[in-house]
């Protein structure tokens, strides 16, 4: 099993129900590809926190307690290099602000709206430490804890997180979905008849897990390449991207002005150069708009672009020796024109702030055109006096 590059790292919120932890890992050890996390967080307040110690954590008589016996079913059998250093359960008490002692206190439940902006920060805040390990993988556990936690994880990993991440809910068959004496945690776990508040009996070995993957939208790469640093609690930066969204939208209905005498681009009155391949792309994709064309994938334009560049130096000014299109000869590639389109976005990140949404209407993966209405793109034939 190849469990260490990259590294996982399982993250849930936790309440009165500790087995969906124990669900949860169990069913990401049985996928076709098993992933054992090397380190588990909890998210979780004090009252919680009794409860997992007594679900859990707690030796009787001196023997294994719940989770070391449920550490040893998963690791069990598995080869993996230094075991110790996997499932290593990490529990960190949720901070509220407290006034009256200038400090932060563990917080006991979530009883006020100031209480529920103390948990949105400290959950921020929590998922901004763990997805700033590039060399590791978060899992993000929605199963457990209230429900406004669970939402407000959501937003920080939807705010924050990154697109190699994975969002889960764990699924339980009935009745080992409801309260059961003892609780069910996992199959194989060590007591294995359970008994239901009728005092009829269930064998645990029937119980089954699923995990569902739920969609997310990362939003932190575009933010931050954009926007510079991410506000630091989650209300300031919930406010920031809904004023992003409302200021982004109408830069898509700005006219945007391609010259084909010269490698510029004119926007709101004011002018950006570009060197002469990233902008060779750039009309050539303006020109594509136009013309209601567009690609499912970058190496279906290479005849069109290389047709196009024909033309363009077909149209150079003779009497001008500066002009652009005379140096158009190149051999464009799949990987060139990879190059090129990262050149084009570089460029455009130089021409400063007011020029940087335009990095929004450049293609997608699965479709290679510009993403802005062809009415706003404007193409100024040759000015040279021929």
């Amino acid at each position: 099993m190849n469990l260490h590059n990259p590294a996982f790292h399982l993250l849930a919120v936790l309440g009165n129900s500790p087995g969906v932890l124990t669900e949860t890992l169990w069913a990401l050890a049985q996928e076709k590809k098993p992933i054992i996390p090397q380190r588990v967080i909890i998210l979780t307040t004090t009252q919680a926190m009794v409860r997992i110690e007594e679900e859990l954590l707690q030796s009787v008589d001196g023997q294994p307690s719940r989770w070391q016996e449920f550490r040893e079913a998963i690791l069990k059998g598995k080869k993996i290099k230094n075991p110790k250093n996997f499932l290593i359960l990490d529990c960190r008490l949720i901070q509220k602000s407290c006034g009256k002692r200038g400090k932060q206190i563990p917080l006991e439940d979530i009883r006020s709206a100031d209480d529920n902006h103390d948990v949105a920060d400290f959950i921020l805040d929590q998922v901004r430490s763990l997805v700033s390990d590039q060399a590791s993988r978060l899992i993000i556990s929605l199963a457990g804890g209230r429900k406004t936690m669970g939402i407000l994880l959501y937003g920080s990993i939807s705010l924050l997180g990154r697109a190699e991440d994975r969002l889960t809910h764990v699924l339980v068959n009935s009745p080992f979905d409801s309260e059961l004496n003892p609780s069910f945690l996992y199959p194989a776990q060590k007591e294995r008849w359970l008994i239901d508040r009728s005092g009829k009996q269930w064998d645990a070995r029937k119980g089954k897990i699923q995990l569902a993957n739920l969609p997310f939208v990362p939003l932190a790469e575009a933010f931050q390449k954009h926007y510079g640093q991410v506000p630091r609690t989650f209300t300031a930066l919930a406010q920031k991207m809904s004023q992003i969204v409302q200021e982004r939208e109408p830069l898509r209905s700005v006219p945007v002005e391609f010259f084909r005498d010269r490698p510029e681009v004119r926007i709101k009155g004011k002018t950006y150069k570009f060197s002469v391949r990233p902008y060779l792309i750039f009309l050539f994709l303006a020109n594509c708009k136009k013309r209601n064309v567009s690609y499912v994938k970058q190496s279906a334009c290479l005849t069109d672009l290389e047709l196009f560049q024909s033309k363009l130096r077909k149209e150079a000014s003779q009497s001008h020796l500066s002009d652009w299109r005379s140096r158009l000869n190149f051999k464009m590639d799949e990987g060139q024109l990879r190059k090129n389109l990262l050149d084009l976005r570089n460029q455009i990140k130089k021409q400063g702030d007011e020029a940087r949404w335009v990095l929004e209407i450049l293609p997608l993966k699965r479709d290679f055109s510009l993403q802005i209405d062809k009415k706003f793109i404007i193409i100024i034939d040759d000015l040279f006096v021929k």
